[in-house]
């Protein structure tokens, strides 16, 4: 399992050896510019809960695209990281992938935590839940987030809660 901070870039190029220098150049510069979206504030943001970060890490026009619906600007934001930590206080991710490329930046991660709190109409059932191989695909513009396709195993977490019943198949 990786944490944020043991995280490292990897950068493809599909040029031929005569563009290989300046293309690492400009990874370097790209890099420089998402350094803070892999590093401390990002994990600070989601595992210590920290809405103050918001501002520093998502652009105010951003556009997140989730399960539970689109969510757009900061307040967006904030409300995400919100209605997932009154759900679930303890909540964490664990990172497993980080890959950046461009102006990309996707995340594999576990979601874990105990739901202590209403989420979404659901009163809280004290159950412990894992939610695996979450995948974040963020695009940044001028380092900030300014789209998030964000992907979780939503019938999964629902399963894990009681709320669905486990093992049927779609559908029946």
């Amino acid at each position: 399992e990786l944490h944020f901070q043991q995280v490292s870039h990897l950068h493809r190029t599909h040029h031929h050896a005569e563009g290989l220098h300046a293309e690492l150049a400009l990874a370097h510069v790209e890099l420089a510019g998402r350094d803070h979206m892999t590093g401390a504030p990002l994990e600070d943001h989601w595992n210590g809960k920290q809405t103050a970060l918001v501002a520093e890490l998502y652009a105010s026009s951003v556009s997140l695209h989730t399960p539970d619906g689109e969510l757009s600007g900061l307040e967006g934001a904030s409300y995400l990281l919100q209605a997932y930590a009154t759900a679930f206080p303890d909540f964490r991710l664990t990172v497993h992938e980080m890959i950046s490329e461009r102006d990309k930046v996707v995340v594999r991660y576990t979601f874990t935590g105990t739901h202590s709190g209403p989420l979404a109409g659901i009163p809280a059932t004290g159950k412990q839940v894992s939610v695996p191989n979450g995948t974040l695909i963020f695009r940044l513009t001028d380092s900030k987030v300014s789209e998030g396709h964000c992907l979780w195993d939503k019938y999964g977490l629902l399963q894990q809660l009681g709320v669905l019943a486990s093992g049927a198949p779609a559908g029946t």
